[in-house]
């Protein structure tokens, strides 16, 4: 493909672009196309013992630290995390970040999900999807003639609806450098969410906090590639065999629709 490519891949929180698109951003960056994350909240929340503005802090930092292992930007806006509304002022602000990024494609989470700052980024994105056009609504930057393409990334809720796959993409040469970013948010991974699972798991040695971590990105990729073992097996019926981790995406109904050509890059194989 000879047009480079511009992604926005939009999370609630610092660490949501790069556990779920991460993998998916390696391979594009490879590639030469543009990859920007994007955190709605500032991850003030998410720790059993910092105080939220510290916090805050440390998140944007371990966020800048996962986008440079990529040579991409990782922007974290101000809205605070375990209270974000799908708001007009919070609509805004994003609209404007969109605007100034100009995505081909925007890449986030789908509407039914457990966590309430994950369901209100998915409803934001998609208000301001036909809105980016609009010249009157935020003239401070200027609206995008050509609003982007929309992709939801994989989960396994099933109610109202289940996901259902439209891109199947191999990240298995960039599973280590997922690891690696993943790694960078350690508030969240040696601390938080081993306090959420178990506060005993906080005395593991570092090494073994690692191996969790690195379990953890693996296991994912693997349910996603066991779960669409035949479209993998349709799609790359030479490497199916080799392929352990997959990352899928599904079409959003808003936006503008993503093109074949979009697809095949996104698709193609690459060992």
């Amino acid at each position: 493909m000879n047009r480079k490519l511009r992604f926005l891949i939009i999370g609630a929180h610092p660490d949501d672009a790069d556990l779920s698109a991460g993998g998916t951003a390696a391979m594009l960056v490879r590639r030469g196309h543009t990859v920007k994350f994007l955190s709605v909240t500032n991850g003030c929340a998410g720790h059993y013992a910092m105080e939220p503005a510290a916090l805050a802090a440390r998140r944007r930092a371990e966020a800048a630290a996962s986008g440079a292992i990529l040579g991409c930007e990782y922007e974290v806006l101000n809205h605070e995390d375990g209270r974000l509304m799908p708001d007009i002022g919070t609509r805004e602000d994003l609209m404007r970040a969109i605007r100034r990024f100009n995505p081909d494609v925007v890449i986030t989470n789908r509407p039914n999900d457990y966590h309430a700052d994950h369901r209100a980024t998915a409803q934001l994105v998609q208000d301001c999807s036909y809105l980016l056009q609009v010249p009157h609504l935020c003239p401070d930057t200027p609206a995008m003639q050509n609003p982007p393409a929309i992709l939801f990334w994989w989960d396994e809720f099933q109610k109202p609806q289940p996901f259902s796959p439209d891109i199947v993409v191999p990240v298995d040469g960039c599973a280590d450098t997922l690891i690696r970013m993943t790694k960078c948010h350690e508030s969240q991974f040696y601390e938080w969410m081993l306090w959420v699972e178990n506060p005993a798991l906080l005395d593991l040695t570092r090494a073994e906090k690692e191996q969790r971590i690195a379990q953890r990105v693996c296991a994912g990729l693997e349910r996603c590639r066991r779960q669409y073992e035949g479209r993998v097996r349709t799609l790359f019926p030479a490497q199916a065999q080799y392929i352990r981790h997959i990352e899928a995406f599904e079409k959003s109904e808003y936006g503008t629709p993503i093109t074949h050509e979009i697809i095949a890059e996104m698709e193609r194989f690459v060992d």
